[in-house]
């Protein structure tokens, strides 16, 4: 008979893979055709082993993931598996192995931060169905290499964790040569790791001496540094939706439980150093910054590589207020108020097309508002209601 725990890997497989392709086929993502990934590659159908986007900066950077495809698809067409034009599939399994990758990550890691084990299952169901997980492919989100990057992010704070350091040093240096924002991986091991400073300083040189030797090794590329910062000032109101969207129902349970330090209850003593209130902070601090300065915020799958601590405050949240959040929606008034959002939800669904086209006339990316409508009106559905619980908690409390 099986170990639970291998239970739980099968599980875990199954889920991502089925939104995997959902996310394909259902939601028309970026990599369901050749056709959609050679516009997303900036190549041809034809040619998709070009590649031609991985050739310019900073994109070319990031060497992991374009690397892993390629030399898999030559090793393929070597032994007869694979033709030339059969790069499509070879990209599709990366992809598709960089979730799983990344969704076994992050469950291992919640088990080891969590005291009580049905909270990492709650931690992988927050996952799932968050909107960076559901929409991955869909523009103007831009998954390519992120998974790959968030599975070393989830694997190499697990591995500190369990202070495994050559392990956590190989998983970082390929982190920060599959994206640089991994360089959040040896800034929480040097900040917020064990063992004395020497030591933490040692283990966290070895992944800024590769980024650096990398950067150096391919030159110079010539991109404009600050199109995301000047894309978010001018569209503002995009920031203030799409990074609602990064975590959404997340967003204010896991401020409140950062405000009430409610993680001290729920997780273990080994894992608070990582995931206390500073690293939390400092964490949360930088992503936001550089994601604004250097990103754009409607991709967002930038912000989403804070998952696990958002994740873990927010069940931090959710575990202490359980009870009172079920009799809070037992209530009369609670009801006739979810059935009124609904209600809501359903109109500005029905009218998504026209609310989208009065408000982003010039749609010259193609970007899908009318779904996105629906998507934030849908999200926003769970904030709403624990606005309300705080609400009526503060009126019980004077």
């Amino acid at each position: 008979m099986k170990s639970p725990k291998y239970l739980d890997f099968l599980l875990i497989i199954v889920i991502a893979s089925i939104l995997f392709a959902a996310n394909q086929f259902l939601f028309h993502g970026t990599i369901e055709s050749i056709d959609s990934l050679g516009q997303e590659l900036q190549s041809s159908p034809e040619q998709l082993y070009n590649w031609e986007l991985s050739k310019k900066a900073p994109f070319k950077y990031r060497v992991v993931f374009p690397l892993l495809v390629k030399e898999t698809h030559s090793f393929c067409m070597k032994i007869g598996w694979l033709s030339v034009s059969d790069f499509y599939f070879a990209y599709l399994f990366f992809s598709w192995f960089s979730i799983v990758l990344a969704s076994l990550g992050l469950l291992l890691l919640l088990k080891e931060v969590f005291k009580q084990r049905k909270l990492a299952y709650f931690g992988m169901a927050a996952y799932f169905i968050s909107v960076p997980f559901m929409f991955a492919y869909t523009v103007p989100v831009h998954t390519r290499e992120d998974f790959l990057a968030f599975a070393f992010f989830h694997w190499g704070l697990w591995a500190i964790l369990r202070k495994h350091e050559l392990l956590f040093v190989v998983i970082a240096v390929l982190g920060v040569l599959t994206r640089e924002t991994l360089m959040l991986l040896p800034f929480i091991r040097l900040f917020f790791g064990f063992g004395h400073i020497p030591r933490r300083m040692l283990v966290s040189t070895v992944p800024l001496i590769s980024w650096l030797v990398l950067r150096w090794y391919l030159g110079g590329g010539e991109y404009d540094r600050w199109l995301g910062f000047s894309w978010n000032i001018v569209n503002f109101d995009q920031v203030v939706v799409f990074g609602y969207l990064s975590f959404s129902f997340l967003w204010i349970p896991a401020i409140l439980a950062y405000q009430r330090r409610l993680t001290r209850f729920f997780i273990r003593q080994q894992a608070f150093k990582i995931f206390g209130l500073q690293a939390f902070l400092s964490s949360l601090f930088l992503v936001i910054t550089t994601t604004f300065v250097f990103g754009i915020f409607n991709e967002i799958r930038l912000l989403f590589l804070l998952a696990p601590f958002m994740i873990t405050y927010a069940l931090a949240y959710y575990q202490q207020n359980r009870i009172a959040l079920i009799n809070f929606l037992l209530l009369r008034r609670s009801k006739l108020l979810m059935a009124l959002l609904f209600t809501v939800v359903a109109v500005i669904s029905f009218y998504s097309v026209e609310i989208t086209q009065l408000m982003f006339p010039d749609n010259e990316y193609g970007i899908a508002y009318p779904q996105w409508l629906v998507v934030l009106s849908i999200y926003f559905l769970p904030s709403l209601f624990l606005i309300f619980f705080e609400i009526n908690r503060k009126k019980q409390i004077l």
